[in-house]
């Protein structure tokens, strides 16, 4: 995994996009990596800030970027060939304090794999997904948010859904042993999880309410045009069949009418959700 690309992606979720939020941590984090190796014996060998999983260490660290900010240009770290505002505008230290939130997101994500892999009920993963508060959540906030006001409660809602939405797409793809349902296509960028019926809210994280599915044919499956049988073999709206001319049409769709769904590993499809998506195709 590339942490900075991951982490990246992490901070642009929960922000307003065009922010550039997480550019601007990525580089305070690579300017403080200079100011370690440079000017600080206690941390020269501690190597890549990105790579530190320990979260204790990148409090203690986030700890002492904020003292140093402090002493501005007195500081030891202030000495490093960086432009001074990273560390004496607090920039390093917020970004420190994103990574920790980072961090703890990674080891909540591990945890709650682990306590729903021997879950056998849908709704009890469902619930279990939508009741578990993040872990510190101070850490999931910019430090000068307070976490009670109107401004904290929207982005802790904001990260709560995130990471939601996040624990729920990767079920439902290893409930599918990560591969398109219908094709097989196991490359991880394209797969997406598809709720079957998105209006009923008790099931929107349940995992015999969605599909793993490649892009396109998980945009064609929320569009209606595609859907599946009884048997789960997968059906073509008539819709869709106006482009039955087409060589890409035969290609990508004609190619799988009929295909049966792949079983999947745990959690299979809900047959009576199937049926409601069936009724919807597009005519």
């Amino acid at each position: 995994m590339n942490v900075q690309v991951d982490f990246t992606s992490f901070i642009n979720d929960t922000n307003t996009p065009g922010s550039n939020k997480a550019g601007s941590y990525v580089r305070a984090l690579k300017y403080l990596n200079v100011m370690l190796r440079e000017c600080s014996p206690e941390w020269k060998d501690l190597g890549d800030v990105f790579e530190v999983d320990s979260i204790d260490t990148l409090k203690k660290l986030h700890r002492l970027t904020l003292v140093e900010a402090a002493k501005g240009s007195s500081s030891h770290l202030a000495q490093a060939n960086v432009p001074p505002s990273y560390l004496e505008g607090r920039f390093c230290a917020a970004a420190l304090h994103s990574l920790i939130g980072y961090r703890l997101a990674l080891a909540q994500d591990a945890e709650m794999a682990d306590s729903l892999a021997g879950a056998t009920d849908p709704l009890v993963v469902a619930k279990t997904i939508e009741q578990t508060p993040l872990p510190e959540p101070e850490f999931f906030l910019d430090g000068n948010v307070n976490p009670k006001s109107k401004e904290g409660k929207d982005a802790l809602n904001r990260n709560l859904a995130v990471r939601n939405r996040r624990i729920f797409t990767r079920l439902v793809l290893s409930n599918f042993d990560n591969a398109c349902c219908l094709t097989g296509l196991d490359v991880p960028a394209t797969l997406r999880a598809c709720l079957i019926v998105s209006e009923d809210r008790k099931k929107a994280f349940s995992p015999d309410n969605a599909l793993c599915l490649s892009a396109t044919y998980a945009a064609a499956f929320k569009e209606h045009l595609i859907s599946f049988d009884e048997d789960n073999r997968m059906i073509l709206s008539p819709t869709l069949r106006d482009h039955a001319t087409s060589e890409i049409f035969h290609h990508t769709f004609k190619t799988y009418e009929g295909a049966r769904m792949r079983p999947a590993m745990r959690f299979q499809p809900s047959a009576k959700l199937l049926a409601i998506h069936r009724e919807r195709l597009a005519s």
